[in-house]
């Protein structure tokens, strides 16, 4: 069973572009793999819902329909269930790259999991400090 981290990134993408590859891992995500998040993603979500609304062309009730059930899937983790350690170690890999990030690398570290983003910067950022365990979407889909 692979583990993956969803970051916001992933779930905006796939709110604005609703028939995307992310959205077919999401909606029915391979059998062995398990999807889990951080609490932070909602807030990510709702701070960007205008922007997302607008990128979309959904309508309000369209989108909410698609957040449902995209976030059905997943498992969402209390941040508090983190060890102090895992938030070291990802504020001294992130601090310098996206410290919005932080979060999702915690929750990575914490459960020894992947990483899934679309952000290039992120990873690129990531992999520089010897954080190899992000993938993208289009790796993913091989599993």
């Amino acid at each position: 069973m692979r583990t993956l981290v969803v970051d916001a990134n992933v779930i905006m993408s796939t709110l604005i572009t609703a028939g995307g590859k992310a959205a077919s891992v999401l909606l029915q995500p391979p059998a062995e793999v398990k999807l889990v998040s951080c609490h932070f993603l909602q807030i990510e979500l709702f701070k960007h819902k205008s922007r997302i609304e607008a990128f979309s062309g959904l309508s309000e009730a369209a989108l909410l329909e698609l957040l449902y059930e995209l976030l059905s899937g997943i498992e969402f983790i209390n941040e508090a269930y983190i060890p102090f350690a895992c938030w070291q170690q990802a504020h001294r890999l992130l601090l310098d790259v996206d410290p919005n990030d932080i979060p999702y690398v915690a929750l990575a570290i914490h459960l020894n999991a992947f990483l899934w983003t679309g952000d290039r910067k992120l990873q690129e950022g990531l992999a520089a400090k010897g954080f190899e365990n992000c993938v993208q979407t289009a790796e993913v889909l091989r599993w």
